[in-house]
């Protein structure tokens, strides 16, 4: 069972992208990363479609988006560090030829 079992019922795209890092997060480590990233963008577009605190910023990118200010008053500090980490990770899984 997957640790992120709880996300299959309401946030299922979510759940797929994590279930897929989890899988492979061993035995590939690159692709782990990019299933991680492109969890945490799914995860953070829909937020933006669905509170309204959060307002769009200059572009769409997940560093933009993460980086606005409404985004970080409403996840807090230390979950914007760790989606950082996550968006460079998965930039590096698929840009950079070191293993």
């Amino acid at each position: 069972m997957s640790q992120f079992a709880f996300l299959q019922p309401e946030f299922s795209p979510v759940y797929d992208h994590a279930r897929r890092a989890e899988g492979v997060a061993l035995s590939d480590p690159r692709a782990a990363c990019f299933y991680a990233r492109l969890a945490l963008e799914t995860a953070v577009k829909w937020m933006y479609e669905r509170d309204r605190a959060l307002r769009t910023p200059y572009d769409d990118a997940l560093s933009a988006l993460i980086h606005e200010p409404s985004f970080r008053a409403v996840v807090g500090d230390a979950r914007v560090t760790k989606a950082r980490i996550i968006k460079d990770l998965g930039n590096s899984a698929v840009h950079d030829r070191a293993p």
